[in-house]
């Protein structure tokens, strides 16, 4: 399959106009590269409760960008997991199809301009106060805390709370979150 051009792109309505969107598209792009193979390999060795987190994971990355063939195939995938069943070959096909479409015309885009992370201008006390506020609300249990979850998903190496809260651990997400804290470097 050729690559598609980012004019072919957006008469897709896959690539905005819009420059915020663009650089999320390719935020997007550089998060995901391993998307697929990390699924895979959950799928493989029969992690299906991690298998499921990467997929609604995926599956909410795509929807939010209007990614909505993606957003599908993942949420097709994440039923099947939630069902404790293994998704059939077709799927995982159509998965790896529908990614590597949206990958392959992304990528070489993320060369042409710096695509910055999504923190960088979030400053360690932004990002402190938003995981400190995230911690109260873990401690009283509270669910506004999934409202949060966007943006904690930003900072690098918050995927493991985000994904404890989505599962609606909140104990050990805010154990997670607190050691995650002490290591926050300034």
């Amino acid at each position: 399959m050729a690559a598609l051009t980012i004019e072919q792109v957006e008469s897709d309505n896959i690539l905005l106009c819009d420059d915020l969107q663009r650089k999320m598209l390719l935020f997007f792009a550089k998060k995901n590269q391993n998307a697929f193979e990390n699924i895979s390999a959950a799928i493989s060795t029969g992690d299906i409760k991690l298998a499921h987190r990467l997929a609604h994971s995926l599956k909410g990355n795509a929807g939010q960008l209007g990614l909505t063939t993606l957003q599908s195939i993942s949420e097709n995938i994440e039923d099947t997991l939630k069902a404790n069943e293994l998704p059939s070959d077709d799927k995982i096909f159509s998965l790896k199809t529908e990614l590597f479409r949206i990958l392959e015309t992304l990528t070489p885009h993320l060369n042409e301009e710096k695509v910055p992370s999504m923190t960088e201008t979030m400053s360690y006390k932004e990002k402190l106060e938003l995981l400190t506020e995230l911690g109260k609300l873990l401690e009283q249990k509270n669910t506004r805390c999934m409202s949060l979850l966007k943006k904690v998903a930003l900072i690098p190496g918050t995927d493991e709370i985000v994904a404890q809260v989505e599962d609606y651990d909140f104990s050990l997400a805010s154990e997670t979150l607190n050691s995650f804290i002490e290591g926050l470097e300034r």
